[in-house]
């Protein structure tokens, strides 16, 4: 009677901390499901936000590159969008826990699985932005040389004090109309567009894939709503 009393208690508090662990889980799995979410919706942003800048550049290397009428405002315009980058802060509070209190044991295996993989990808995105930013301070400092930094802040486009049109109208001077040094800029532009464009087919939109997959995992296994 003993040894039956003793192996039950054992089974009641095994099932219990099984409980537990599970509800854990589900926490964390519910936790991490609505910062997925918040990351899914920042990188649809990021990728359009980026395409747009690409735009941009590829337009200043046009104006370079072609005898079309054009005014150093344009150039003003257009060049400032080489200062902008790109950069992405995941929401992941829940995943850096997990892995910090060594957490993840209570996640399914299919899921932790996952969780490490989409962590990969995070990491390997970091990577890249700690490679391109010597590029973009690079391309910056060519900047600096070229166009007035006293007058740039006119011509940014999210200024809501002039139109698009009337800062094209403008004609301010160039710091440096060096030749040279303008083709050395230009190149450096179409490097850092291709640079960006790599970044979305690389990293943003598998890192975006691996987050709407892992949602969809989150949610099948732990019953979300």
């Amino acid at each position: 009677m003993l040894f039956l009393a003793v192996t039950l208690g054992f089974l009641v508090e095994n099932q219990r901390e099984h409980y537990i662990e599970h509800q854990r889980a589900k926490s964390y799995a519910a936790n991490m499901y609505l910062e997925l979410k918040k990351d899914t919706l920042e990188l649809t942003n990021l990728i359009e936000l980026v395409r747009d800048f690409c735009k941009k550049l590829d337009t200043f290397c046009l104006l370079r590159e072609t005898k079309s009428p054009h005014t150093n405002g344009m150039f003003y315009y257009y060049s400032n969008y080489t200062t902008y980058g790109s950069s992405f802060s995941p929401n992941n509070s829940t995943l850096e826990q997990l892995k910090n209190s060594g957490s993840l044991r209570y996640l399914r295996k299919e899921v932790a699985n996952k969780v490490s993989e989409y962590d990969k990808f995070l990491q390997d995105l970091d990577k890249e932005f700690t490679t391109s930013r010597s590029e973009y301070n690079k391309i910056n400092e060519l900047r600096l040389q070229i166009f007035d930094g006293l007058i740039s802040p006119v011509f940014y486009a999210t200024d809501i004090r002039a139109p698009r049109d009337s800062m094209f109208a403008l004609n301010p001077s160039l710091i440096n109309d060096d030749p040279r040094l303008m083709k050395e800029f230009t190149g450096w532009v179409k490097y850092i567009s291709d640079v960006y464009r790599d970044q979305i087919v690389t990293h943003f939109r598998p890192l975006k894939k691996r987050a709407i997959e892992l949602m969809g995992l989150l949610k099948k296994e732990y019953h979300l709503e």
